[in-house]
């Protein structure tokens, strides 16, 4: 995106403009997500990261940064940086035992999806949040990747492929 479109877009998502904010979140939120995730290693916090920085960029002036890439990617750091500062001081609070049993088994169950997906080669890893959490098709995934569709979809057979070989063989919890 050039530099006037992008500062003509800021203003307007800083203004409250609606559509202008729906445009900045389908132009940059996939460059946070995947900043996010591998900065966190953890896609429910790369989430959080998301709506931080949009956020910020809802209530903050930025009009008059030179390189928005630059921008989002420093407003990213600084979110996962307060995300980890937040956490720490969150860790000591006292929770009802349910919760906490709650909690342990959801962790499990997503340290062992983080295991299972960092298995995977970068393209791969791409894909599947592409896929799934911005529900792009695979002709957007391809032209975001730089790949052709037919590769993209081959990748994503063999990603479900060895999805289910592994929930067949070693369980899923």
């Amino acid at each position: 995106m050039d530099k006037n479109k992008t500062v003509n877009l800021m203003t307007k998502v800083r203004g409250g403009d609606m559509d202008a904010l729906r445009e900045f979140y389908d132009t940059y939120a996939g460059k946070i997500m995947t900043a996010a995730v591998y900065m966190t290693k953890d896609f429910n916090v790369a989430e959080d990261v998301v709506s931080i920085v949009m956020e910020q960029c809802w209530h903050d002036d930025y009009s008059n940064t030179d390189n928005i890439n630059k921008l989002i990617w420093q407003l990213t750091k600084f979110a996962v940086s307060d995300f980890f500062k937040y956490r720490e001081t969150r860790k000591n609070t006292n929770k009802p035992e349910r919760e906490i049993a709650a909690a342990t088994n959801i962790s499990k169950q997503h340290a062992e999806l983080k295991e299972l997906l960092w298995q995977f080669e970068e393209h791969d890893r791409n894909i599947l949040l592409l896929y799934i959490v911005f529900e792009l098709g695979f002709a957007d995934i391809a032209n975001e990747l730089g790949l052709s569709v037919y590769e993209v979809q081959e990748r994503y057979k063999n990603i479900i492929v060895l999805v289910n070989n592994k929930i067949k063989t070693e369980g899923c919890s």
